[in-house]
C-alpha cells in the first residue's frame, strides 16, 4: 500500500468518527475508483496510477463543476467544488505557470520550424516532462497560443 493510500484510509476513518459526511463520501467515491482500475488493470497499483485515479476524478469534478454553473445549480456545484477540493489535497502541488512557459519554450526550441501539425509530439514532450505535475489542458492552451504565433 503506498503513502497516498494510507493517508486516504486514515483519513476516511478519521472522517467516519468526527461524521465529516462530505469527507467520507468523497473518500468512498475514490477508494471505489481505485479498487476499480485495479480491477480492469488485473494487478495492484503503483503510485503513478493511484495519481493518475485521482486526477481523473478531479478533472470529473472540476467539468461537473462547471456544467452546474452553467446549468445554474449552485447546490451541485458546490458538491462538486467541495469533492474536488478534497480529491486535490492527495495530489501533488501543480507546477508554476513560469515553470511551465519554459518547459514549453525549451521543447519548442527543440522543433524548429514547429507548427500546429507538430502539436501532439510537442505536448507529449511536455507532458513527460512536467511528470504529469500539471493539468493537459493548461499545457494544451500555451503550446497551441505559441504554436499560433
Amino acid at each position: 500500500m503506498f503513502d497516498i493510500e494510507k493517508r486516504i484510509d486514515a483519513n476516511l476513518i478519521k472522517a467516519l468518527k468526527a461524521k465529516e459526511s462530505d469527507i467520507v463520501d468523497t473518500l468512498r467515491l475514490v477508494k471505489t475508483a481505485l479498487k476499480n482500475e485495479q480491477i480492469a488493470k488485473k494487478e495492484e497499483l503503483n503510485e503513478s496510477d493511484i495519481l493518475k485515479v485521482l486526477k481523473k476524478e478531479a478533472k470529473k469534478r472540476k467539468e461537473a463543476s462547471i456544467a452546474f454553473e452553467k446549468g445554474n445549480r449552485p447546490q451541485l456545484k458546490e458538491k462538486e467544488d467541495t469533492e474536488l477540493k478534497i480529491i486535490l489535497e492527495y495530489l501533488p502541488e501543480e507546477i508554476s505557470d513560469e515553470e511551465l512557459n519554459k518547459l514549453v519554450d525549451e521543447v519548442l526550441s527543440n522543433h524548429q520550424e514547429a507548427s500546429m501539425q507538430d502539436f501532439g509530439t510537442i505536448m507529449k514532450e511536455v507532458m513527460a516532462k512536467t511528470d504529469n505535475q500539471v493539468d493537459g489542458s493548461r499545457v494544451s492552451g500555451l503550446v497551441k497560443g505559441k504554436l499560433s504565433s
